[in-house]
């Protein structure tokens, strides 16, 4: 389970291939409320 803070943020940490590529997370959820939540990201990894 994830929660926000007071500000409505929070934070996830996770592992991922180091193959130079684009990769999306995608997040689902309900509010304490009931109401269904969806969020992506899409994020590129590259060669230092």
């Amino acid at each position: 389970m994830i929660q926000t803070d007071a500000t409505g943020k929070a934070t996830v940490s996770f592992y991922n291939s180091d193959d130079i590529s684009t990769f999306r997370v995608s997040a689902e959820g309900l509010s304490v409320n009931g109401t269904p939540l969806l969020g992506s990201y899409e994020y590129r990894v590259q060669k230092q």
